[in-house]
């Protein structure tokens, strides 16, 4: 039972940190780069393995790695500023 809650717990944080890394390069971006879709292989065809991007159409798309790193970056930065903000006061 413990098995099944950690790897429903490791998918509920990565599909958080792959959700919010798209959003977040996204609107860095202005829109001009795509998040690649969740459950899409786009990127078995288009990308060198391992590849956090490529172009397809003039358009640049962001992998599910490239977004997880994103998001990673993103939270990280969240905690940061809040033990900083929650250090200054």
């Amino acid at each position: 039972m413990n098995e099944v809650l950690l790897a429903l717990g490791g998918a509920a944080v990565e599909v958080l940190l792959v959700k919010s890394g798209g959003l977040l390069l996204r609107a860095a971006s202005l829109g001009r780069w795509r998040p690649e879709p969740l459950r899409s292989a786009e990127h078995r065809v288009h990308a060198a393995a391992g590849a956090f991007s490529y172009r397809k159409d003039g358009v640049r798309t962001i992998t599910r790695q490239g977004q997880t790193v994103a998001g990673v970056l993103a939270w990280l930065l969240v905690v940061f500023i809040a033990v900083y903000l929650f250090n200054a006061a």
